[in-house]
């Protein structure tokens, strides 16, 4: 999906030029954790916190995107122990482009994402940080792509570690997939 995302929004063709350049990347992960949360999640010498757990996959997506942010202004929300447990995002960049990232171990508000672009958008399903589906709609509503591949099993991380993989056996050090 985020291979098919990345086709549509820098190597051009007929859809890009429909729906123009990203403009905004709005994207939500959030998921309560009910109960007590786990140690992990919850110890600071543990590392834990929503950002290093959920809130690192909408930073990802929006400097994948766009790049390294020109200003980050943020909020949260932290617990007596000083772990973050959710936060609201804006990242701006030197040309029109924003991320507005939100994410929450408090809540379960979603995890959706979308791609605003100059004539249109791109609506994906969640949990978007894995295989899911999309839709690129244009300026009047009309849907003009739908993304729906889904013929392996499990989550569709795996691509991740079997691309890895293959790079290191084949001696690079980087990723043309991954900025």
């Amino acid at each position: 999906m985020h291979i098919r995302l990345r086709e549509i929004l820098t190597a051009g063709g007929q859809t890009a030029e429909i729906i123009g350049r990203p403009r905004k990347l709005v994207a939500d992960f959030n998921r309560k954790f009910h109960g007590e949360l786990r140690e992990r999640l919850r110890l600071p010498e543990l590392g834990a916190g929503a950002l290093l757990d959920i809130g690192v996959y909408p930073v990802a997506f929006a400097y994948s995107l766009f790049g390294p942010p020109n200003k980050i202004s943020a909020s949260g929300t932290v617990d007596e122990l000083g772990v973050d447990l959710a936060a609201e995002i804006r990242f701006t960049y030197s040309g029109p482009e924003v991320a507005e990232i939100e994410y929450s171990m408090l809540e379960d508000k979603g995890v959706l994402a979308t791609i605003e672009c100059e004539r249109g958008r791109i609506e994906i399903d969640g949990p978007w940080f894995e295989q899911s589906t999309f839709r690129v709609i244009d300026e009047s509503g009309k849907t003009i792509e739908a993304y729906a591949e889904r013929d392996f099993a499990g989550r569709g991380m795996q691509f991740q570690a079997l691309d890895m993989e293959r790079r290191i056996l084949a001696g690079e050090l980087d990723s043309s997939l991954i900025r």
